[in-house]
């Protein structure tokens, strides 16, 4: 649906003081849709996101810090300056919602959704199908198949797994 790279303020390559492993440390989340979950690219550098507290946890080890200054200022005597970071972004269409949706509800009323169809129908045609609207938002390079953390659903990201069949044809 859309490819975006964002670019955020980050410390980058901090040593945790806990496991002695690097991460970046992320001033704020980088995101296009905060509200849909997020997949995270295998090959992604391991990183850590500030609350509006200034605080967060190692990656790898789950030990939690706490820099108020460094959010707050975006500098701090520990962290020191932070630098911008661009961050990799995809938005996907779940399939699931590509699926569409049968041609009656339950109660085997017509689903509308066309310029000659009722209101009403039209009304549940549009519940219907914005049920099963889903996205996922993919951090870092696009893998040629992702998982859905929320519904376990795996699917393709390459041309075989998409639904154009050529340009301007759908499936």
């Amino acid at each position: 649906m859309a490819i975006k790279t964002l670019t955020v303020d980050a410390w980058q390559d901090w040593e945790c003081r806990g496991c002695g492993k690097k991460f970046d440390v992320e001033r704020r989340a980088a995101r296009m849709a905060s509200d849909v979950p997020l997949y995270v690219s295998p090959d992604e550098k391991p990183f850590a996101i500030m609350d509006d507290e200034g605080r967060y946890a190692c990656p790898h080890c789950g030990k939690t810090r706490h820099d108020e200054k460094a959010f707050a200022e975006n500098n701090s005597p520990e962290l020191g300056k932070a630098k911008n970071k661009k961050v990799e972004l995809s938005l996907l269409v779940h399939p699931q919602w590509l699926e569409g949706c049968p041609k009656c509800d339950e109660q085997t009323r017509d689903y509308g959704g066309s310029a000659t169809d009722s209101v009403e129908a039209t009304i549940r045609w549009n519940h219907a199908r914005a049920a099963k609207l889903r996205l996922l938002e993919v951090r870092g390079k696009l893998p040629e198949q992702v998982t859905c953390r929320e519904t376990g659903v795996t699917f393709t990201t390459t041309e075989d797994g998409g639904t154009v069949t050529k340009p301007g044809n759908f499936e």
